[in-house]
């Protein structure tokens, strides 16, 4: 039987508010050893801040909140979505959030993957 979301996605999901200073996911980037963070708004997944977005805008850091580094928001996907559909979506995103009834749930990355192989 193919494996699904739920079987692979990492449990722990760590999400910031748009709001917050870039100076937090920093230091939550480095607590976790983690290169992304989901950036809510309410209780909606609105963006994603990388370690690459940090630093493309190397030379622009201070006082700024996470909204002004954040690329566009990962694909939000069923806890029941299959591998064969996970893997085409990790071609193109550095994440996927995971979903059950309207509520998020874990996440997976290309590291998840693997480690379930």
């Amino acid at each position: 039987e193919e494996k699904q979301a739920k079987d692979i996605m990492n449990n722990t999901l760590i999400t910031l508010n748009k709001e917050e200073k870039l100076e937090n996911a920093i230091k939550l980037f480095s607590k976790h050893n983690i290169s992304q963070i989901p950036i809510k708004e309410k209780n909606k997944i609105i963006g994603l801040l990388t370690e690459s977005s940090i630093l493309n805008n190397i030379q622009n850091l201070k006082d700024k909140t996470l909204a002004e580094f954040m690329e566009e928001a990962p694909p939000i996907i069923a806890k029941n979505a299959k591998i064969a559909v996970i893997s085409s979506l990790l071609k193109f995103y550095h994440i996927l959030i995971v979903q059950n009834n309207g509520a998020f749930i874990g996440l997976i990355t290309k590291a998840d993957i693997i480690r379930s192989l």
